[in-house]
C-alpha cells in the first residue's frame, strides 16, 4: 500500500465477497466493503473538494499532522480519512489463501510477545477490551519495535508515530450479522484469515516510513 492523494478511490478487494467464508461471511464482507468503507472514502472526497491546498498532500501525512487541515474541516477529515486507511488496512491484511508467517517474521514477533502464538493472543485481548467502536492494532515503532495498541472510533496509530502493520476492524459492523454479540469468536476467525505476506511487507516498511 502505497500513500495516496486526492481524489481517492476504494481499494479492490484482494479476494472476492465470498472468498473470507465461512470464517466471514458474504452478506458482512459486503455491507462493510461496499457500504460502509465506501462511504469513508466518499465523505473524504467531499470534505476535501475545495481545499487545493491537501490535494497533493498524503492521507497518511495529514493523519499525522492533521494541525495542517483547516479547522472548517479537519474533523471530517479525520475521521473519513481514519475511517478509509484503517479500512484499507483492514481489508488488505487478511486472505482467502491459508499462510504462516515467515520465519522473519515469526522472529519478530517472538522478539517483541515471546511467540507467535502470544502476540496472537494479546492482540484478540486487545480487540476484546475495545469499549464500543474501534480496532485493535499491531504497530511499529521508530525504531521497529513492534507493540499491540487500541484505537478508538476511527482514530490512527498516524497520530501515535506509529505504522500499522495489521488491523483488526472491532466496530459491530464487522461482527454483529455473523457473530452477534460473539466478538471473541470473530477475533479467533481473523487470526485465521491473516495474510502475513502482506505483514511482512507492512514491517519492512517501518525504516522508509520513518526516515
Amino acid at each position: 500500500m502505497t500513500p495516496r492523494c486526492y481524489p481517492y478511490v476504494p481499494i479492490d478487494l484482494p479476494y472476492s465477497l465470498s472468498g473470507l467464508s465461512p470464517r466471514i461471511d458474504e452478506e458482512t464482507l459486503s455491507l462493510h466493503y461496499e457500504v460502509l468503507y465506501k462511504g469513508y472514502i466518499t465523505r473524504l472526497n467531499a470534505a476535501l473538494k475545495n481545499c487545493r491546498k491537501l490535494w497533493s498532500v498524503p492521507l497518511e501525512c495529514m493523519l499525522k499532522n492533521p494541525s495542517m487541515i483547516p479547522c472548517g474541516i479537519r474533523t471530517d477529515v479525520v475521521r473519513n480519512g481514519g475511517g478509509a486507511v484503517n479500512h484499507e488496512i483492514y481489508f488488505s491484511g487478511m486472505t482467502d489463501r491459508q499462510k504462516e508467517p515467515s520465519a522473519y517474521t515469526a522472529s519478530r514477533l517472538e522478539s517483541c510477545f515471546g511467540s507467535v502464538e502470544k502476540w496472537c493472543d494479546d492482540i484478540k485481548e486487545c480487540g476484546k477490551k475495545v469499549f464500543g467502536s474501534g480496532y485493535a492494532v499491531l504497530c511499529s515503532d521508530c525504531r521497529g519495535n513492534l507493540k499491540n495498541i487500541m484505537i478508538r472510533n476511527q482514530d490512527t496509530s498516524y497520530l501515535k508515530t506509529l505504522f500499522p502493520v495489521l488491523a483488526v476492524d472491532v466496530w459491530e459492523h464487522a461482527y454483529l450479522l455473523q457473530y452477534k454479540s460473539d466478538r471473541g469468536g470473530y477475533l479467533d476467525a481473523w487470526t485465521g484469515l491473516i495474510d502475513w505476506d502482506f505483514a511482512e511487507k507492512r514491517i519492512g516498511q517501518t525504516g522508509e516510513y520513518f526516515s
